[in-house]
């Protein structure tokens, strides 16, 4: 099932109305007078409203919602300055001119300057706003002869944010391998229950199939994915093909599969009892868990969808549930499919088979980052060829008990010596403490101050650090 975003302008003003979301039953219904001719006649007839209203349908619902966000901020900067909000009515010259001097006083609520990402997006923003239906300028601010001038001043200061840090890009980073062990241990993702069931089959879709991070939940029924079994191996695929970012302007299928492990974490199991478990008059994939339930009940979900807010947090709540060492987010999931990928030898082309981008450039964020274990081997090497890993000479006190004139755990009276080892790592005390056998008693615990190296001791001895090792 699609769902189509729909954006509706107000004519008169050219601005934004209202976002709706759409599926694609509800979109025929709605549009059917405009795709139906009842006059008889072969081809329809089209007022030029209709056709904006049918071309509003072309772009996603993110990409609207960053348009609107855009033209926000240079309206704001508009009517901060003392100058008409209404630029879409500015002639080319004047348009260039107010650019010029809005990409270099654009500040954000914190009066700090946009990174390199923000403001390219707003310029890109304004340009999508001046070429929608409503307006149609036919005209593109980013390339444009007569907005020359205010693309090299962009230019400039994209070279300036960079040579200030602010041009990188905050890709999200994959699930550390310590969290994906402590996330498969702590239940959350388990079968025990409506919730942690939902949570498993989402994280385990997710994962085996790269799935964007907000992107195309709530449209998923339960026909989305389908279980099959060839030579005795049961996996899981989609049935379907969607638009995603990577794919506007076409529909992608995933060539990826979800195979059966036999576990007792089998995702394939998982999902199987998933479908079992639904609310047999709610078609989407995604329901509400039942608030109360047993584990012998025939249906474990409400007969109502999980909501676009609730699965667009998912990843979050489940860091928090299972007390991850930091809160992930949906897209996370998608950057450590990758990761993993990469760190396994897998071909870049086959990833990309697998993620759906169009060219190798796309996932290097994701298979050109460097794992913690990675990070800390490299460092290592040079640590080593400089001896950073060789550890310094060090002086402990130690207390000693020579003797058995004391009770086992009466040590308040042991005399505190300083001693060096010539080597004084932990390990090297604990093996000399450890070897320390037999010997002569002594009914006295006096011993000489002084420094003790490389000595051997006599007797039932009780040596303990208190000094920093």
């Amino acid at each position: 099932m699609s769902l189509f975003v729909v954006c509706f302008v107000h004519r008169s003003t050219g601005t934004m109305a209202y976002v709706r979301e759409l599926t694609e039953e509800d979109f025929l219904n709605e549009t059917e007078d405009l795709v139906t001719d009842r006059s008889g006649k072969r081809f329809a007839n089209f007022e030029e409203s209709e056709l904006d209203r049918i071309e509003s349908f072309k772009d996603e619902k993110s990409t609207i919602k960053q348009t609107v966000w855009g033209v926000r901020i240079f309206k704001e900067w508009l009517t901060e300055k003392g100058l008409d909000p209404d630029f879409e009515a500015l002639s080319t010259v004047d348009l260039a001119s107010t650019l010029r001097r809005f990409y270099a006083e654009a500040r954000n609520k914190e009066g700090r300057r946009y990174g390199k990402s923000a403001l390219s997006g707003i310029r890109a923003a304004l340009n999508r706003h001046l070429n929608s239906p409503a307006y149609h300028k036919n005209i593109n601010i980013m390339k444009d002869r007569e907005f020359q001038g205010a693309n090299n001043l962009f230019k400039a200061l994209i070279k300036q944010l960079k040579s200030e840090g602010l041009d990188r890009i905050n890709h999200k980073n994959p699930i550390s391998r310590i969290d994906l062990q402590k996330l498969s241990s702590s239940g959350v993702l388990s079968t025990r229950s409506p919730l942690s069931l939902v949570r498993k089959v989402w994280f385990d879709l997710t994962l085996h199939f790269g799935r964007r991070g907000r992107e195309g939940f709530r449209s998923l029924t339960r026909e989305s994915y389908q279980i099959k079994q060839v030579n005795g191996q049961k996996y899981v695929e989609s049935t379907f093909s969607e638009k995603t970012k990577n794919h506007p302007d076409d529909s992608y299928e995933s060539q990826a599969k979800m195979y059966a492990t036999g576990s007792k974490h089998c995702p394939v199991e998982a999902f199987e009892l998933y479908l079992s478990k639904l609310h047999p008059n709610q078609s989407a994939l995604f329901q509400r868990p039942k608030p109360y339930f047993t584990p012998t009940d025939n249906v474990w979900y409400c007969n109502s969808p999980l909501g676009e807010n609730k699965l667009g947090s998912m990843m979050k709540e489940i860091s928090e549930a299972a007390g991850l060492s930091a809160i992930y987010t949906n897209h996370c999931v998608r950057a450590t499919a990758c990761t993993l990928l990469d760190s396994a030898g897998v071909e870049t082309r086959h990833i990309m088979y697998f993620t759906g981008h169009k060219n190798e450039a796309s996932i290097r964020s994701y298979t050109h980052k460097l794992t913690q274990r990675q990070s800390k081997g490299m460092s290592g090497v040079f640590s080593e060829s400089l001896g950073y890993n060789k550890p310094e000479e060090n002086h402990n006190e130690v207390q000693v008990n020579v003797g058995s004139g004391y009770g086992e755990n009466d040590q308040s009276h042991l005399p505190r010596i300083p001693i060096t080892h010539a080597d004084s790592s932990s390990s090297s005390v604990q093996r000399t403490v450890s070897t320390s056998t037999s010997v002569h008693h002594s009914s006295h615990t006096n011993a000489a101050n002084g420094l003790f190296q490389n000595c051997t001791f006599s007797g039932p001895i009780n040596i303990q650090i208190v000094g920093n090792k």
